[in-house]
């Protein structure tokens, strides 16, 4: 994990990470391609300067910034004027974006990703059953029964733990509706903070974001019955976009294949040129 929440946490195995990625697109040729990273929105302009720095010595020749939920927005190919309301939800963090008008009237980030649900449902098995997982099990764990909504039919998964007392190796099951309870904490941060930005909307775009609904994507999206709890508590209808894991990367392919040929003297962050009128 070098990157994480945004950040580089580590710079060399980033380097590294980034320089092997440019090289699988690029081949054996000798080429310094232009590169588009996706960011949340809390980094400071020092950390973005950070990631700039990273990849340029990865072997980038420009390295250009873009928020995750406006790249998103591209990868859904959504009309930049129209009103939108954007959750994506990654491994350590969720970034949310109420844009209309080519201009962002709310965004927020917030710490409740991918990662949260995993340390809820250890966090859950250990205080309720006295039994230690390790994080790799927490997540195949909410792969397969993971669930913020009651389903009538009860699945369970097997597996081995380690007491917490004793050390040992004991038997463990976990059922779905042992999930709700689990996952309550990071859904309730979660919840919050949609209903925040909810209240954000201006009342001339309420009939939009009504009728389009929040828009939900990141690989934290997947989580069942995620956007049939966001539309019970909010009112407001959620989707999974299509392609969800994959939008974000599709919508910074997009800016990339727009970038003129020069871009001297412009913000290394072009989230808000992308937005106001394309690249």
């Amino acid at each position: 994990r070098p990157l994480q929440k945004g950040l580089v946490a580590d710079d060399e195995a980033t380097r590294i990470l980034l320089s092997h990625l440019i090289h699988m697109t690029c081949g054996n040729l000798i080429i310094h391609p232009r590169v588009v990273l996706s960011v949340p929105f809390n980094l400071t302009e020092e950390q973005e300067n950070v990631l700039e720095w990273t990849a340029n010595h990865a072997g980038a020749r420009e390295t250009f910034l873009v928020y995750s939920p406006i790249a998103a927005l591209a990868g859904m190919e959504i009309q930049r004027d129209a009103a939108v309301f954007i959750v994506d939800i990654g491994a350590s963090q969720t970034s949310i974006m109420l844009a209309a008008g080519a201009r962002i009237l709310y965004r927020n980030t917030v710490a409740v990703g991918g990662d949260s649900f995993d340390a809820a449902i250890a966090n859950y098995i250990g205080k309720e059953k006295k039994i230690r997982i390790v994080p790799r099990q927490a997540e195949g764990i909410k792969r397969k029964i993971g669930s913020v909504w009651i389903h009538r039919e009860e699945r369970y998964v097997d597996l081995r733990g380690r007491d917490i007392v004793s050390g040992e190796s004991v038997p463990l099951r976990v059922t779905s509706h042992e999930m709700f309870d689990a996952l309550e904490e990071p859904m309730a941060a979660l919840l919050a903070a949609i209903c925040e930005a909810i209240s954000q909307i201006p009342s001339r775009y309420v009939a939009d974001i009504f009728h389009r609904g929040i828009l939900l994507c990141g690989g934290g999206s997947l989580l069942d019955g995620l956007d049939k709890m966001i539309s019970g508590v909010t009112g407001v209808g959620a989707r999974v976009v299509q392609n969800p894991t994959d939008v974000v990367g599709i919508g910074l392919g997009r800016i990339l294949s727009e970038l003129p040929t020069s871009m001297k003297n412009e913000k290394l962050n072009i989230s808000m040129r992308y937005l106001r009128a394309g690249i």
